[in-house]
């Protein structure tokens, strides 16, 4: 899979200056400008990574801006089959000057990168353009546990743990889901209606809440909505958790440190925002109690290691009509909206495209807030409120 993030900036960024920072930070990340020499081996051989300057003079930040989706032509071009091999590196880079600004694009293999690792790396390479200090990351991989079963003893041991087998079947409806190219549709969520929504439910239920929960109750609400769901339908939450700082991985570890948190399934009752709110605070913090963190990220990487054909979520029910399992990936904590090469930080900001049904993204705007990037059949629910005019609504009645 392919980790990336582009960038637009309202100057120009140049390119010698630019160059050069970026060598500098090889330094510190090494893996990145190394080649695949053998099956799961990188060899940090410093032989440089992928970098392509264009200009597009006839392109404004304004034009840019305002696309609905960010053209090929403005990102960075990578093959995974070509990385695997040794032909190109992890990383490939994508300097685009504009007739008033600079799009950054950046690439890099899943492989060998995770999105905190990816963020951090941009934040400090415009840090060292700038001349400012950085901390660089620690790629020492001792940090991750070694995967300690069998093949065998997975296939015993992953279903008593309530994993789910994933089939052909449930492979090609999560892809074909993936290749239907329904349009991307955004969600803004003003921070002022968070602020509200979050104190209302932190008065009702007596506890505190936080924002990746309040957002996801958000999207299980739109759906169960949409589909006006009864009482005893039921969701699950899937977040992608960062697991730096956590079950002894340091928290300026480079590589991949992430791991799919499942909340497991649970009824949605009346459909009021501090119910769902409730169900799926309670969920997270059981599935994120150190131990079992650290069970489940084992048997995941035992399960990576041996290809056994089991995940911690339902998959098939990723991809129905009416998606209730809904696989989340926060962005917010990253420094995206931060990064700046000396003439102020971005214009505007776009994530992967790696299959997320929902990535929470923070809003680059005048007015605070966060967008919910809905894909696949969660966008098409959102399409289909939008065009009935009950999405506003939707989202005004939450505050209620």
């Amino acid at each position: 899979m392919l980790n990336g993030g582009t960038w637009l900036f309202a100057y120009h960024i140049d390119n010698e200056k630019f160059c050069d920072a970026l060598s500098k930070i090889l330094e510190e990340y090494p893996v990145f400008g190394g080649r695949m020499t053998g099956a799961d081996v990188i060899c940090g051989n410093n032989s440089g990574v992928g970098f392509e300057l264009a200009e597009r003079p006839n392109l404004t930040c304004k034009d840019v801006a305002t696309m609905p989706c960010l053209p090929k032509y403005l990102q960075a071009t990578y093959s995974c089959s070509a990385f695997m091999k040794g032909k190109i590196p992890p990383l490939s880079v994508k300097q685009t000057l504009l007739a008033d600004g600079t799009v950054m694009s950046f690439a890099v293999n899943h492989a060998c990168a995770d999105g905190a690792t990816l963020y951090q790396l941009v934040d400090n390479l415009a840090k060292i353009y700038c001349g400012h200090p950085v901390e660089p990351f620690v790629f020492d991989q001792k940090y991750l546990p070694e995967p300690k079963w069998s093949k065998e003893e997975l296939i015993g041991i992953l279903p008593e743990r309530g994993w789910f087998p994933v089939g052909l079947k449930n492979l090609v409806s999560f892809f074909v889901s993936r290749v239907r190219h329904t349009p991307e549709r955004a969600v803004f969520i003003p921070a002022g209606i968070l602020d509200s929504c979050k104190k209302r439910c932190q008065e009702i239920l007596g506890e505190p809440v936080s924002t990746h929960v309040l957002l996801c109750a958000f999207v299980v609400k739109f759906v169960a909505e949409a589909e006006q769901s009864r009482p005893e339908t039921e969701f699950s939450i899937v977040s992608t958790v960062d697991l730096r700082g956590r079950i002894g991985i340091p928290a300026n570890f480079g590589g991949n440190a992430v791991l799919n948190v499942s909340v497991p399934y649970f009824a949605v009752g009346e459909r009021s925002l501090p119910d769902i709110v409730k169900a799926i605070g309670q969920g997270m913090v059981r599935a994120l109690q150190p131990d079992k963190l650290e069970q489940d990220f084992l048997l995941n990487l035992s399960a990576m290691n041996h290809v056994v054909p089991f995940v911690g979520f339902d998959l098939s029910a990723t991809s129905k009509r009416f998606p209730h399992c809904i696989l989340v990936n926060n962005f917010c904590k990253f420094p995206i909206c931060a990064v700046d090469f000396g003439g102020g930080t971005p214009l505007r900001a776009w994530p992967n495209d790696l299959p997320d049904v929902l990535k929470i993204w923070p809003a680059i705007s005048p007015e605070k807030g966060v967008l919910l990037l809905c894909k696949d059949n969660l966008a098409r629910l959102v399409g289909k409120l939008e065009r009935n005019g009950k999405l506003e609504q939707l989202v005004a009645d939450i505050v209620e």
